[in-house]
């Protein structure tokens, strides 16, 4: 009864915030990042998510981070305007795929070269409009043991291969989730948060909805990353990353979520 209740609900909020779109229609990248960061709040709200957030989410640039489910978009939108360069995949999975392409997402087909080249030009252009771009450069998503090793291609939007300097300030994150003690004793992040290997998106989303809290964790470096080619800059960035994911792991808070 619970999940049923929760995805009535969840219908209602996507409804409302389609009908928001259809009457309002934005159409600048401001009005649109508004309009997905509204609907994220009120999707979130029915799935019970709630966002704490150490650091300052950069105004502009772009924001490394790390990847494990389609619920990382909504959160990270939800916190502040912003774009997003995702997979092509993404562009075709159900509500979400339509909610991301409405937004702005940038979609790069991986293992295409000038895919990805395109992609940067992009990075570029959107930027130069004042929003900040997150990207997730492990390329696919995880179940949130570990962080994969960075790509580095997409990083050409951001650095000065012939100079080393940054043409654009770059931020790394790392985005966490814990549950809340009053969750089923088989849930998992791993297997009710994280969407990756071969999971399937319905399935993924009742075991969602099942869940009774969700307790996502934004962490922000303080410092911009120091850019020098491609490679060196996607190596700093992972290795931040991943001190960030260690801090959070080391937190109180944390421990006694996962432990309960």
């Amino acid at each position: 009864m619970r999940t049923t209740f929760k995805a009535l609900q969840l219908c209602i909020a996507l409804a409302i915030c389609f009908a928001d779109y259809a009457l309002h229609w934005p159409r600048d990248v401001h009005s649109r990042t508004r309009w997905s960061g509204q609907g994220a709040r009120g999707v979130l709200r029915v799935l019970g998510v709630e966002i704490n957030v150490t650091g300052e989410f950069p105004a502009s640039g772009v924001l490394v981070c790390n990847h494990m489910s389609y619920l990382d978009v909504l959160v990270l939108c939800a916190v502040a305007p912003c774009f997003f360069v995702s997979k092509s995949e993404v562009r075709s999975w159900p509500v979400i795929g339509w909610l991301s392409t409405m937004s702005g997402t940038l979609y790069v087909e991986r293992n295409r070269r000038h895919s990805a080249l395109d992609a940067n030009r992009r990075i570029r252009e959107k930027i130069s409009q004042g929003l900040p771009v997150v990207i997730f450069p492990e390329g696919t998503t995880t179940d949130g043991t570990h962080v994969l090793p960075f790509k580095t291609s997409i990083f050409g939007a951001v650095c000065d291969e012939k100079s080393s300097d940054a043409v654009i300030p770059i931020h790394a994150a790392h985005l966490g989730y814990t549950l809340s003690p009053e969750n089923p004793p088989n849930a998992s992040v791993a297997q009710d948060i994280s969407y990756w290997g071969e999971m399937t998106f319905l399935p993924h989303l009742l075991r969602m909805l099942r869940l009774r809290g969700v307790h996502a964790d934004l962490r922000i470096a303080k410092n911009t990353v120091p850019v020098a080619d491609r490679k060196q800059t996607a190596r700093l960035c992972e290795n931040i990353v991943f001190s960030l994911r260690e801090s959070a792991s080391e937190a109180p808070s944390n421990r006694q979520a996962a432990s309960a």
